[in-house]
């Protein structure tokens, strides 16, 4: 994103009651506030989102849903559709055959992420 040039008629033309006391940064604002401006900061540099995998099968499942991920998966919890926590269990395959017919959810948690993904058990 580009400054605001010196001479833009956008600097100065804002007024104090239309803008918060201070700026994106906490700094205390000066005067009036620039309009037509944007306060960015950081990088938005999408080569920096890290795409998470999840694999479930089978989908629909009747007795053992697997699991796989890129990373090593320390728990599984399985979730209603209305969030209610059906079981959890530390390894990568769930016996789901004591579950009723639905459609459920499960939270796949790794060391550094939690991936979700929808299932249908018949």
């Amino acid at each position: 994103m580009n400054a605001i040039s010196f001479n833009s008629s956008a600097i100065d033309a804002g007024h104090v009651t239309d803008a918060p006391a201070d700026d994106i940064t906490g700094m205390v604002r000066m005067g009036n506030p620039d309009i037509g401006a944007y306060e960015l900061t950081g990088n938005l540099n999408v080569t920096d989102l890290k795409i998470k995998t999840i694999g479930i099968y089978p989908n629909p499942v009747e007795d053992l849903l697997i699991v796989e991920t890129p990373d090593k998966i320390l728990k599984l919890e399985i979730f209603s559709t209305s969030g209610q926590l059906i079981k959890t269990v530390k390894e990568s395959k769930a016996d789901v055959s004591s579950l009723p017919a639905g459609i459920y959810i499960v939270h796949a948690v790794t060391e550094s992420d939690v991936m979700t993904e929808k299932f249908i058990k018949k």
